[in-house]
């Protein structure tokens, strides 16, 4: 592998290859597959593929920037999905694709069968919208890929057949010219001195965090994924404004906070199981509140931004501070600035953190013992974003 990942501390980013990487496992983008994909009240599908499509365009352009030959740039392209964690794919009949392409290991093939091994449809959905991307980057071929067959479905391996594409030529995502600063949080002190916050951080950026020899990252008993920030950000604003469009905002909002909220349930716990967890940070903690900042302080290595625990009584509430939460600015670089708060995903982890730490039963139980509000955001003109997870009612 050719790829690195730059970390940039101060920031909470992490960037591979010029773009901006966010790191999730892969309940959540299972989950989030699911909610969008399967909202009726819109086209999820096309929106999930137009992102993936979208996002993986102006991604592998700066990642082929200076590389030359059709071989070589298709072939960096299969290997930065596969740096990043999505799995690995091939072509079984040559080196450039002509009539398909296979994955040998999938991502969210992985999320999907934890979760629902019932299932028997296709899932790769976001790598049908990569490989589209690919073949226009590298090869400058516009086409369609259709998944024929799934691991998922118990087939040996994932299937993409190509098909002549329709629609117009894939292209990146289009950001508007006017943008906040992407600023570091100030200092504070400690809300738990015992609990290294930075140490952690450190600690957690410099694992090396990459896809094996199948593609995938297995780590704090997940799988992880360096999803592109753009990615993220454009299937949410895509699917909500989508969502208002058909009546339903306020639905479309309820469904991403509450895969997030889960999402910090499973992802968080698993951590917090891990023997990652049990060499670096276990050693700080001696209560739940230790817990607590030692899972906020791991968050700060994964991309999200700057976040921080402002406040916390013990079983009761949370505040939580965020400097430049990817939310906000994938709201102001793609649209502009929100006349309401935008970060749904950091506002459904911010209870599911307390679900974690202080609910109660299993983990399929806690979901929804604890529900939080965004208060104030970048996105609508804030200084930072601010976060309260309470008892439900």
């Amino acid at each position: 592998m050719t790829f690195t990942t730059d970390i940039d501390v101060a920031r909470s980013r992490r960037l591979v290859a010029g773009s901006s990487v966010i790191l999730h496992c892969h309940h959540y983008n299972s989950r989030l597959q699911k909610a969008i994909e399967g909202a009726t009240a819109v086209d999820g599908r096309s929106l999930w593929m137009a992102s993936a499509e979208a996002s993986w365009t102006g991604v592998l352009l700066r990642a082929l920037d200076g590389v030359s030959g059709p071989h070589e740039r298709w072939q960096r392209c299969l290997e930065l999905y596969q740096f990043l964690g999505f799995g690995r794919l091939q072509v079984p009949d040559g080196e450039l694709p002509e009539t398909k392409v296979v994955a040998l290991a999938s991502h969210f093939v992985e999320g999907w069968s934890a979760r629902e091994p019932e299932r028997t449809e296709p899932v790769c959905s976001f790598a049908a919208g990569f490989l589209q991307a690919a073949a226009w980057v590298a090869l400058g071929r516009a086409v369609s890929f259709e998944e024929v067959a799934c691991q998922q479905g118990r087939a040996p391996a994932c299937e993409f057949v190509l098909r002549p594409r329709t629609g117009p030529a894939p292209r990146p995502i289009e950001q508007v010219v006017a943008r906040a600063g992407d600023a570091p949080m100030k200092p504070i002190a400690p809300v738990r001195p015992g609990v290294d916050e930075g140490k952690i951080v450190a600690a957690v950026s410099s694992m090396p965090i990459a896809g094996d020899d199948r593609g995938l990252i297995p780590a704090f008993n997940v799988f992880l994924a360096s999803m592109p920030a753009d990615f993220y950000n454009h299937a949410s604003v895509t699917f909500l404004a989508a969502m208002r469009e058909a009546g339903m905002g306020a639905l479309g909002r309820r469904l991403l906070m509450q895969v997030a909220e889960i999402c910090g349930l499973n992802t968080f716990s698993g951590i917090r199981s891990s023997a990652e967890w049990d060499a670096l940070i276990a050693p700080m903690c001696h209560d739940p509140a230790d817990e607590m900042v030692g899972l906020v302080a791991v968050s700060n290595a994964l991309g999200w931004g700057s976040w921080r625990v402002m406040d916390l009584v013990p079983g009761e509430s949370l505040r939580l501070v965020a400097g430049n939460g990817y939310e906000a600015e994938g709201q102001l670089e793609l649209v502009g600035p929100s006349l309401e708060p935008c970060c749904v995903m950091l506002t459904g982890v911010s209870a599911g953190l307390m679900d974690l730490v202080y609910g109660t039963g299993s983990v399929r139980e806690r979901v929804g013992q604890f529900a939080a509000v965004e208060h104030r955001c970048r996105a609508a003109g804030a200084e930072c974003c601010e976060f309260l997870a309470e008892e439900a009612a």
